[in-house]
């Protein structure tokens, strides 16, 4: 069963049956309060070197007709991976952050050309266990070609 949460000025609908697979959350960061880890781990952080979000005029809207959110169902667990999506002024995702089956998270981090091509990418990958790997991909040129890659494990190259 695929449920879509769409939400208008009255609010949103989300069916409380146990057998969810996969919610869609759209135009706003709502959802992540009824999650226990999303204020927190799923949250948009200013990461120097990287795009900054959108806020517009009015800030409440500056998400609006785009996907905020998704949380799917692992298939014969109750955990639910959620992920948190933001964007530059552009439409351009450029930071997304996870949580992931072992209990850690994933936070991606994006800096892209003005044509919206990734100019550096930085993932950080953590488990329940260890954290603060990450992997920061840049040095891209003209053409998109990849001129390093960098992986730093626990404060290591």
């Amino acid at each position: 069963m695929i449920l879509r949460i769409f939400l208008c000025s009255m609010g949103y609908f989300m069916s409380t049956t146990s057998s969810i697979l996969s919610v869609n959350y759209y135009d706003n960061y709502d959802f992540l309060g009824n999650f226990a880890h999303g204020n927190d781990s799923l949250s948009y952080r200013l990461m120097t070197g990287y795009d900054s979000r959108y806020i517009g005029p009015i800030a409440a809207q500056s998400a609006k007709g785009y996907l905020t959110g998704t949380a799917t169902r692992v298939l014969g667990d109750s955990i639910m991976l959620v992920k948190s999506l933001y964007y530059d002024s552009h439409g351009n995702v450029i930071q997304s952050h996870e949580n992931n089956a072992v209990g850690g998270y994933e936070h991606e981090y994006l800096h892209l050309t003005f044509t919206g091509k990734p100019l550096a990418v930085r993932h950080e990958h953590g488990t329940i266990v260890e954290h603060n790997d990450y992997y920061p991909y840049g040095g891209l040129i003209n053409a998109g070609d990849v001129t390093a890659v960098y992986h730093i494990i626990l404060g290591q190259n």
